[in-house]
């Protein structure tokens, strides 16, 4: 799955990214932790049918988990396909059909066990009551390629097309 994260800073320019993206990508990873509060979500779905959107929320402080709760819910009211939980969040509450992104995003410097988590993550996506459909993504912090590469052997042990991972 391809999949481009866009930051939803400045309406026009991110109008103009999301031009450029349709007919060219299936989905678009919406960071909404940058977007001004005005920003009309719906009409941004409505403009863009082509795409399929997943509303995110970094960075992941634990200060700021009440608004990505209300910045997500927003999204979710709006018509996004999905949206973006840090692992073992809980789901959004109104919103049992819609596809959950189970997150990780490993701390810089760290060293995590990228099997486990995705151990850990499979089985959140397929726990009872969540959405045939569900997927999880993996974020390794790298400094360089060699380091980044460690994402690739995920690929092998997760189910086609349930893992997006990056570094």
């Amino acid at each position: 799955m391809i999949a481009v994260s866009l930051f939803a800073e400045e309406p026009r320019r991110l109008r103009a990214r999301l031009r450029l993206l349709e007919e060219r990508v299936p989905w678009v990873e919406l960071r909404l932790d940058r977007a001004p509060p005005d920003l009309d979500l719906a009409a941004l779905r409505a403009e863009y049918p082509a795409l399929r959107f997943l509303a995110a929320w970094h960075p992941l402080e634990p200060a700021r988990h009440a608004e990505r709760a209300v910045a997500l819910t927003r999204a979710a009211q709006a018509g996004f396909d999905a949206v973006d939980l840090p692992l073992g969040s809980p789901r959004l509450e109104g919103f049992p059909s819609l596809r959950v992104v189970h997150s990780f995003h490993e701390e810089r410097g760290a060293s995590a066990d990228l099997a486990a988590v995705l151990s850990r993550a499979l089985a959140a996506a397929r726990a009872p009551g969540n959405v045939d459909g569900d997927l999880v993504k993996i974020v390794a912090w790298a400094d360089h390629a060699e380091q980044a590469a460690r994402v690739l052997s995920l690929y092998a042990r997760a189910p086609r097309g349930a893992l997006i991972a990056f570094a």
